[in-house]
C-alpha cells in the first residue's frame, strides 16, 4: 500500500485499513484461517506504544482495526529491526552467529536488535542505536534531532551523497555499487560516515557488551577497503579494540525490500513460540 512522502496518523491508519480489508477478503475466499498476524512497525519502541514518533502511526487504533476485522487471531507488533533480525537469523544460509549477538540494520533508518536466546521472544530487543547523536550542527535526522547517524548513514542520506534520488537508489537495489560511479572526495566522504557508523556501533557495545555484531544493508555490498571503516570505528570505542573485547563481526546480506517476508518471519517465530500449529491440523500435517 502507497503512503504520501509526509505520511499523518489518518493516512497510515487508512492504509493499514486498507490493506486488512484486503486480506481478509483475500482469505475469505480461500478460505484461510489465520493463526498468527506479525506487525512490524520501523521505531517502535517502549516510548511508542500508542503514537509512533518515527512513522506517524497510533499503534493502538491500528491494534483496534485488527480486532474488529481479525478477533480472535493473534496478534504481535515489533519493531522492524527485530522483524529483520528474525527473518536473516532463521532464514540466511550459514548466519554467523548462533549465540548472543547484536544485529545491525541499515536501511532507510539505522538500528540494532539484541539477538539472545532465539527462543524467547523477549529477549529480542530493538536499540536505536541510529538516533545516536555527533552533533548539533550535523543534518536533521527524521526523528527531530540534529547530526544523528542515521542522518549520514541511511539510504535517503547515501542518495543525497551519491547525487541520485531515493527513489532511484531503491529501484537499483544491489546494482547500485557496480551502476553509480563513486568519485574520490564522495569515497572518502563514504568512508568517514562508515566510521561514524562504527563509532555507534562500538559505543553501543561499550554499553552492553557482547561477542558479536552481524551488520546488514547497504554496507554489506561495499569492497572490504571500504567496510574497513566500520571495523576501525569500532575499534576506536572499544577498550582496546576489538580484538582484547573478543568481538566478531560479520556482513549479511541486504533486506531491504523485503519487509513483508521479514514480518512474515516474525509472525513465524511468533506462532513457534506459541506452541505451533495443532498436531492435528492439515496446516501442520
Amino acid at each position: 500500500m502507497n503512503l504520501p512522502k509526509t505520511p499523518t496518523v489518518e493516512s497510515v491508519g487508512r492504509a493499514f485499513r486498507d490493506a486488512m480489508t484486503l486480506l481478509r477478503d483475500w482469505t475469505r475466499r480461500r478460505r484461510i484461517t489465520l493463526a498468527q498476524i506479525g506487525v512490524s512497525i520501523p521505531g517502535l519502541g517502549r516510548f511508542s506504544i500508542s503514537v509512533n514518533p518515527i512513522i506517524p502511526c497510533d499503534i493502538g487504533r491500528i491494534s483496534g482495526m485488527f480486532g474488529e476485522m481479525f478477533a480472535d487471531v493473534p496478534l504481535a507488533f515489533t519493531n522492524s529491526v527485530v522483524a529483520h533480525a528474525t527473518f536473516h537469523r532463521c532464514r540466511t544460509e550459514n548466519y554467523p552467529f548462533s549465540d548472543t549477538h547484536l544485529f545491525v540494520f541499515v536501511s532507510q533508518g539505522v538500528a540494532g536488535a539484541w539477538m539472545d536466546d532465539p527462543t524467547e521472544a523477549d529477549n529480542l530487543q530493538p536499540v536505536e542505536l541510529g538516533h545516536m547523536v555527533f552533533g548539533a550542527d550535523g543534518p536533521r535526522c527524521r526523528c527531530g534531532h540534529h547530526g544523528c547517524v542515521e542522518a549520514y548513514t541511511s539510504l535517503p542520506a547515501l542518495a543525497e551523497l551519491l547525487g541520485i534520488a531515493e527513489a532511484e537508489l531503491l529501484q537499483l537495489g544491489s546494482e547500485w555499487v557496480s551502476t553509480i560511479p563513486i568519485s574520490s572526495r564522495v569515497r572518502q566522504e563514504l568512508r568517514r560516515r562508515l566510521f561514524r557508523l562504527g563509532l555507534a556501533i562500538g559505543n553501543t557495545l561499550n554499553v552492553k557488551p557482547c561477542s558479536g555484531v552481524a551488520i546488514s544493508g547497504w554496507p554489506s555490498l561495499l569492497a572490504d577497503e571500504d567496510r574497513n571503516a566500520v571495523v576501525e570505528g569500532i575499534d576506536a570505542c572499544l577498550l582496546g579494540g576489538r580484538k582484547l573485547a573478543q568481538v566478531s563481526l560479520a556482513f549479511v546480506p541486504p533486506s531491504t525490500g523485503n519487509d513483508p517476508q521479514a514480518a512474515l518471519a516474525f509472525a513465524a517465530f511468533c506462532l513457534a513460540n506459541r506452541g505451533g500449529m495443532p498436531a492435528a491440523s492439515t496446516e501442520a500435517a
